[in-house]
């Protein structure tokens, strides 16, 4: 069970990569903030943190001219499609991880509830 739980954790960890970031190389952070989001989504404690900080822009970063603003915008547009494609796979992910979980833990305190009887 537990072998399962991790293999759902790295899938979900590559997706997300894939993602967020398109295709390997990807940066070091990216990498913290891929199992980051796996561990988050398998023990479905964080549901909701999608977004790695290096991907928050603001005006501010787009040049002041009409361009510009249609540069945030087509931006915001991707990062939205981004967010969304995640939160897709992050429900998947965050069942799975749920019900693995609870038969692993399941499963640990049958085992020592056996032991703990045959003393």
């Amino acid at each position: 069970m537990l072998v399962w739980l991790v293999f759902v954790a790295l899938t979900s960890a590559w997706g997300f990569l894939l993602i967020m970031y398109g295709s390997p190389p990807w940066p070091r952070q990216a990498l913290v903030h891929a199992g980051y989001y796996a561990v988050q989504t398998v023990t479905t404690v964080g549901y909701g943190n999608w977004v790695p900080d290096d991907f928050i822009a603001s005006r501010e970063q787009f040049p002041n001219t009409v361009d510009g603003l249609t540069q945030f915008q087509l931006y915001q547009r991707e990062l939205n499609a981004k967010i969304y494609a995640v939160k897709a796979m992050s429900i998947a992910t965050a069942l799975a991880g749920a019900v693995l979980f609870t038969f692993s833990v399941g499963f640990i305190v049958a085992v020592l509830v056996d032991i703990y009887r045959q003393d």
